[in-house]
């Protein structure tokens, strides 16, 4: 482990954590979003928060981490490696939109600076998750996709089947122990 600082908390890739997620990316039962989460230092991770917009009805989610290891063109790395995933499903009754945090297994987990590849799954069995979001974004680039899946190690984030999506920032972030706490900044 360097000596270059600890992260207390990630965001997605051009993500601006002051924005007001109001719009949203419906997530269907058994479905996962996957978004690009970038971790700028070391990091303790111990949970994940997202941004629910969802005003009734029970929901339930699940979220694991990827690494994707290489990048060298070779068609095996389109399966990411697992590095973290939710110590359990968070399950409530939804009656306004909420921010739900989900704590890791095993926590904390270590991971070094990059990039990594938040999934999220709705659990529930009949009532999907709205995953706040900021419209799209601006150019209409790709900037997460979704496929119906599970959250399996490894997961394969090329096979036919995933569908891009251009929602602007998401709702979602990284939390991590600093400062040597044991709970989340």
């Amino acid at each position: 482990m360097g000596q270059i600082g600890w992260c207390p908390y990630a965001y997605p890739i051009a993500s601006n954590p002051a924005s007001a997620w109001t719009s949203a990316v419906t997530v269907a039962t058994g479905v996962v979003v996957t978004i690009p989460m970038h971790v700028t230092g070391q990091m303790m991770l111990r949970s994940v928060t997202i941004r629910e917009l969802s005003t009734t009805l029970a929901r339930s989610w699940s979220w694991a981490l990827y690494v994707q290891d290489l990048n060298n063109g070779n068609s095996g790395e389109n399966s990411l490696r697992r590095v973290a995933t939710s110590n359990a499903a968070d399950t409530w009754t939804a009656t306004v939109a909420s921010t739900r945090t989900s704590a890791a297994a095993s926590a904390p987990v270590y991971l070094s600076p990059g990039i990594y590849w938040l999934a999220i799954r709705s659990d529930q069995g009949t009532q999907n998750i709205s995953v706040g979001t900021v419209a799209a974004n601006t150019i209409a680039q790709d900037m997460a996709q979704t496929k119906s899946t599970t959250l399996s190690d490894p997961l394969d984030f090329v096979a036919a089947t995933w569908t891009k999506t251009t929602a602007g920032s998401w709702g979602a972030r990284l939390n991590g122990d600093v400062f040597g706490q044991t709970a989340a900044f």
